[in-house]
């Protein structure tokens, strides 16, 4: 089906309540113009589910540019919205923070799984570590489960900006979930009732009263400039809490120190990571080396099924 046969569905349709549009392809994401269409024409409609593109427009004007911020608003503010994933066009690191402060709400109330920044070299650190903050700020921890900025002039800063917002999101879990334990454990031998625990010893969340989350399941920082630094922060912030499936770090810069590291964290890992993309950095034999032998130190078998390593001057040594 096409969005033009969809938006006919939808005019026929005035009394439809939910309409999902799924697995349309790369032409499938509906503009805001395109949404406000689908409602206009279905008033009744309480859930409509699909891909959303937006183009912040920086070179027309402030006026433009504020108009393309709230159609970001707008889409990832309202309720009625399920967004598969929303791609973002042309972005910049200011216009990031508010687009990463919305995408943070949303994937928070469950409204938004993906978000897509790839391909705008006007992004860089600073929307890495805005998009970080808004995850923490705004989101509890990690409640995005997708995020892609491939081609987004990123840098080790960024890189490590990203990871240790994943990784205190995971450790907050870990310890949400030892605390839930122990009160359970608690109640049972101290005879107090399941889940009584003494004021003293209730476990602060770094998130304040919000419970964490750490939900990502894909990381693409594919075509960046990301070093063994940004790499190795990567690789340390995966662990059992991380359920993270995929790892893209094609095309940068990962060299010995990052394979390790990366290594280490596919197999803490355990059996979420299944698809793990390095190709092209350029790290040699000395990095194939790395990595497979922090893959050896695993004590059971790791979920990988997808390594891609080509273009790495890998030789049969």
């Amino acid at each position: 089906a096409k969005r033009g046969d969809i938006l006919d569905l939808a005019r026929e349709s005035p009394q439809l309540r939910e309409l999902r549009c799924c697995a349309l392809g790369d032409n499938g994401k509906w503009s805001v113009r395109d949404v406000d269409a689908v409602f206009e024409h279905c008033p009744s409609l309480t859930l409509f589910e699909c891909d959303v593109g937006v183009k912040i427009d920086s070179l027309n004007g402030e006026e433009r540019y504020e108009e393309s911020l709230g159609e970001v608003r707008y889409v990832l503010g309202d309720r009625r919205m399920r967004i598969r994933r929303v791609k973002i066009h042309s972005g910049c690191a200011d216009s990031a923070h508010v687009v990463f402060e919305c995408a943070a709400r949303a994937a928070r109330a469950g409204r938004l799984r993906s978000a897509d920044a790839s391909w705008s070299l006007k992004l860089g650190c600073g929307a890495a570590r805005g998009c970080a903050a808004m995850m923490e700020k705004h989101g509890g921890g990690w409640p995005l489960q997708r995020l892609a900025m491939r081609k987004a002039n990123i840098k080790d800063p960024g890189a490590m900006s990203l990871a240790g917002a994943i990784r205190r999101a995971a450790d907050a879990v870990a310890a949400k979930d030892k605390e839930a334990k122990r009160k359970e454990w608690s109640g049972r031998y101290e005879g107090r009732g399941e889940g009584h625990v003494g004021a003293d010893s209730i476990a602060e969340s770094p998130y304040g009263d919000v419970d964490p989350v750490c939900e990502l399941r894909w990381l693409d920082l594919g075509s960046n400039h990301v070093n063994d630094p940004g790499a190795a922060a990567l690789g340390d912030a995966l662990g059992p809490n991380v359920p993270m499936t995929r790892l893209n770090l094609r095309d940068n810069h990962v060299g010995v120190l990052g394979c390790r590291s990366i290594g280490l964290g596919v197999v803490r890992c355990g059996a979420t990571l299944r698809r793990l993309d390095l190709a092209h950095n350029g790290f040699g034999c000395q990095g194939a080396v790395a990595l497979a032998g922090a893959l050896a130190a695993a004590h059971s078998p790791c979920a990988l099924k997808v390594l891609q390593l080509g273009f790495n001057s890998i030789g049969t040594k």
